[in-house]
């Protein structure tokens, strides 16, 4: 029987972050010392959806990092 499952791998949650945020150009996700990190600036909507993401990531995954 096949099991949903999705990787904690920096790689994997960076290319989900950004597929499903999708980042105004002014915006750079990139990983570091396994966090993403994201750098530059965005409008309020982008940074809350952002946020919220964040909260969503699993546990034991990369922390992602919106501070910048």
């Amino acid at each position: 029987q096949w099991q949903f499952y999705q990787s904690l791998d920096p790689k994997f949650v960076l290319k989900r972050l950004t597929a499903s945020l999708t980042p105004p150009k002014s915006v750079r996700l990139s990983i570091v010392e396994d966090r993403i990190v994201a750098e530059g600036e965005a409008p309020d909507t982008w940074i809350d959806r952002a946020r919220a993401a964040a909260r969503q990531l699993s546990a034991g995954g990369p922390v992602f990092d919106i501070s910048k």
